[in-house]
């Protein structure tokens, strides 16, 4: 009986702990809602803010950012904002921003506030590249500003970002023009973090550059001056990018990006940033990618011209190439004349050459070659070590006895698309590791 009586219990209790669980549980859900939109409308606010990544402040500036909204108002040269904020440059606060229409009265709209901060700029703005630089110091962007003294006449871009700090490709200014067509250089002095993004804020400093033609680039010394790139440069980049594609043709895009001409240069110049230059003049001087990178020689590489190539580059000679091009990273490189010079493939490369090779093309990676012309010192033309599974494509005929002559490694497989050899493969052309002459990928090239 007793073992009854505490059954019973132990059932009485359980039940009443069922009727609560799922009592609860009924309070909690209810009756389905009728919408997804009335289910977020009961859901219950979250007690804890997400976390974000912190925000960046600027090493130069430390002092905490005020907004006009607190009763101070900015110093000249100088704004506080946060997002959702509209502001005309010069004033000495912010502007209640209610819709489209009113953008046309100011000048900036704070869209964004993280890392940085984004601004909609409706009358025009455009970034500042970072300069060429000789050596390997790299500028902040508080030097940079310092530096920046007038702005193009072309101010298409309708947002600009601005970062605290300055990178190889970006400066982190911008030049944004007015709503009374007045030119101003921004940059950000310090930024505010906190989880929720409307208590962020981004000081800002600008001030009033006057707009010239061709204006907008930060010069130093010993720098070289840059100007819009030519027609000729352009029909240049064209050629090498719509030329017919081999098998294994890689890295063309290398070569695309907004080119402009380098009309001075100095002994020796080596890219700090992303760069995309034409040169003028044959290249005589040093010149070395440190970041990804396209070049135009528009009238070819001179003996004493040199171009390493330590980052993905893109490269188009027009005439002979001379003078030395040493490949250290990925590379496309296209000649539209005669190699008299050296080719070091130290890594992977696409090499298309339209005429002779009288130099030396010496082959320590993977590398694609498509030969237009012909070999004219054989032994002396191809040099090849090391791992360097290839393929070479020889549009000229090349006899076997040329062929053998070559001092190629077995890593290396040869088409060729005419020859005394006879039509098919052959692996018995020493060194090579397979030839194949009359292949039909010559019927699209």
């Amino acid at each position: 009986m007793r073992l009854f009586a505490a059954g019973l219990a132990l059932g009485a209790l359980l039940g009443v702990g069922g009727m609560i669980l799922f009592g609860s549980q009924e309070a909690g859900n209810g009756t389905p809602p009728a919408s997804i939109e009335a289910a977020v409308a009961d859901r219950p606010e979250p007690t804890e803010v997400p976390a974000e990544p912190p925000m960046l402040l600027a090493k130069e500036d430390a002092t905490p950012a005020t907004t006009a909204a607190e009763g101070a108002p900015f110093p000249a040269g100088e704004a506080v904002l946060r997002i959702g904020d509209a502001y005309v440059l010069g004033e000495d606060g912010v502007r209640p921003f209610a819709d489209d229409d009113a953008e046309e009265a100011v000048d900036v709209v704070c869209q964004d506030i993280r890392y940085g901060t984004v601004l909609r700029t409706p009358h025009g703005a455009v970034r500042v590249p970072m300069p060429f630089t000789v050596g390997k110091d790299e500028l902040s962007a508080a030097q940079v500003y310092a530096l920046l003294a007038d702005a193009p006449e072309d101010l298409p871009d309708r947002n600009a970002s601005l970062t605290t700090r300055a990178t190889s490709a970006n400066t982190g200014i911008a030049l944004i023009q007015s709503s009374g067509g007045r030119v101003f250089k921004v940059r950000v002095v310090e930024l505010q973090g906190d989880p929720r993004a409307w208590k962020r804020s981004v000081r800002i400093a600008y001030a009033e550059v006057p707009v010239v033609k061709d204006g907008g680039r930060v010069l130093i010394e010993g720098q070289p001056r840059t100007a819009p790139a030519s027609v000729a440069a352009k029909a240049l980049l064209e050629a090498v990018k719509n030329a017919p594609r081999i098998p294994g043709d890689s890295f063309r895009s290398f070569l695309t990006g907004s080119y402009e001409s380098l009309t001075e240069l100095p002994e020796e110049l080596t890219f700090q940033r992303r760069s995309y230059v034409a040169l003028p003049e044959p290249l005589t001087t040093q010149i070395t990618t440190t970041r990804y990178s396209g070049v135009l020689a528009e009238k070819g590489i001179a003996r004493d011209g040199k171009l390493t190539i330590k980052s993905y580059t893109g490269v188009g000679v027009e005439g002979d190439m001379d003078g030395t091009i040493d490949v250290q990273s990925y590379a496309y490189l296209h000649i539209r004349g005669d190699v008299t010079g050296t080719i070091n493939c130290g890594s992977y490369a696409t090499v298309v050459i339209d005429g002779d090779v009288h130099g030396t093309i010496q082959v320590g990676s993977y590398v694609t070659l498509y030969l237009k012309g012909r070999l004219q010192d054989p032994p002396k033309n191809i040099s090849a070590k090391g791992s360097c599974w290839s393929t070479f494509y020889f549009s000229e005929y090349h006899d076997r006895s040329v062929l053998e002559s070559v001092p190629a490694t077995k890593q290396i497989t040869l088409h060729v698309r005419d020859s005394d050899l006879p039509v098919g493969k052959h692996k018995d052309v020493k060194p090579w590791r397979e030839v194949i002459v009359g292949d039909k990928l010559w019927e699209r090239l």
